[in-house]
């Protein structure tokens, strides 16, 4: 999908800029021409744009060759300006994920902590979020995990051109039944077993836009593509294991045959088949409640096909995804700028005994 059709609909439709607000655009060398056109949206409705800009080689600097002593700065530049924005579009990188491997995953952890008063900026102003993964299709990072390029663009792009009226009328149909649930028990033929509540959590319905009852629910972040219903369970009440049956890029690897196992509310151990490292020095590097149940969603979008990224795995529709790690966005408990999920096909969900999935087809 071009460019402008992409920034169009994040402006207009995602984001609903409004005249005067002020939207913070966070770029990369290699996305340069699509910020050129968001910036250009932004002002055709009357509001002003800022670009900020990182690119493949500050990026790879700062992770191999910066003491370790300096991360975790407070970047108080940043935080004054977001005092002045109302939105932002963030894009995402670097170009090639070889960089990823040349520093050991503790190190990105270490540095995540900088992040963290950037999210509680975020969340304490409300500002208006859209994540765009598009960064992430390109040449290098497909001939690095294996991926055919033509479809991979062609995926992302047919899982934006969605009904998102219907996609959201599903999503509300989920929520209703996952909303106030006592328990929830995530089951398949490979051995996962899986439960959790949600009781009073605030059940997301993810369609693309950022509307007023998005709002109310403390919801202020959306992707493109988007698609799926979305919650921060209680995260104390995580028992069981999910042995997860997708492979997923991460750290310049393909994570394959990864597992979790809770207990007593937190993640008691983990294994892999294939490049458990590239998890494993993640999460070591990680402080925090890394170990304690995320968020839980169920993907609607009918166009989005799995592929081994979890920004476009965790769409498709049927989908389970798990997650750990942060999740004050979606309305958690867990202090850690760290989180990571998966995606289980053709699981099997039960809300409060009754079926919600079953073997991915949803049963409402």
């Amino acid at each position: 999908m071009p460019n402008i059709p992409i920034a169009r609909k994040v402006v207009k439709e995602c984001l609903q800029v409004k005249e005067d607000e002020q939207v913070l655009i966070q770029t990369w060398d290699h996305t340069l021409d699509l910020s050129d056109s968001l910036s250009q949206e932004v002002y055709e409705v009357g509001a002003i744009p800022f670009v900020n800009l990182t690119t493949q080689n500050s990026f790879l600097n700062y992770f191999t060759t910066l003491p370790e002593k300096y991360y975790g700065k407070t970047p108080r530049a940043m935080l004054s300006l977001l005092d002045q924005i109302d939105a932002q579009v963030v894009l995402f990188g670097p170009k090639d994920p070889k960089v990823l491997t040349m520093a050991p995953g503790e190190r990105f952890s270490k540095s995540f902590e900088s992040e963290k008063p950037v999210m509680e900026k975020l969340r304490e102003r409300k500002i208006r979020t859209a994540y765009l993964p598009v960064g992430y299709i390109t040449p290098e990072r497909a001939l690095n995990y294996g991926f055919d390029l033509s479809n991979w663009r062609s995926n992302n792009d047919q899982a934006i051109d969605v009904d998102m009226q219907k996609m959201a009328a599903l999503g509300q149909n989920l929520a209703s039944k996952l909303h106030n649930a006592s328990k929830v028990h995530v089951s398949h033929s490979n051995g996962t077993d899986l439960t959790f509540a949600i009781r009073d959590r605030p059940v997301h319905v993810r369609d693309g836009i950022i509307d007023q009852e998005d709002v109310s629910k403390g919801n202020f972040t959306e992707s493109l593509p988007s698609g799926s219903v979305l919650v921060a369970p209680i995260e104390s009440s995580a028992e069981g294991t999910v042995l997860f049956d997708t492979s997923q890029a991460l750290m310049g690897k393909m994570l394959k045959g990864f597992t979790m196992s809770f207990r007593n509310g937190k993640l008691a151990s983990f294994d892999a088949k294939e490049n458990l490292n590239a998890f494993a020095g993640m999460y070591r590097g990680a402080t925090g409640d890394k170990d304690r149940l995320g968020w839980f969603s169920i993907g609607i979008n009918p166009k989005a096909q799995p592929i081994g990224l979890i920004s476009i795995d965790e769409l498709a529709l049927g989908g389970v995804t798990i997650g750990i790690g942060s999740n004050k966005d979606y309305g958690g408990d867990n202090d850690t700028t760290v989180g990571y999920s998966q995606t289980l096909s053709k699981a099997t969900v039960e809300v409060d005994g009754r079926p919600l999935l079953v073997e991915g087809k949803i049963e409402v």
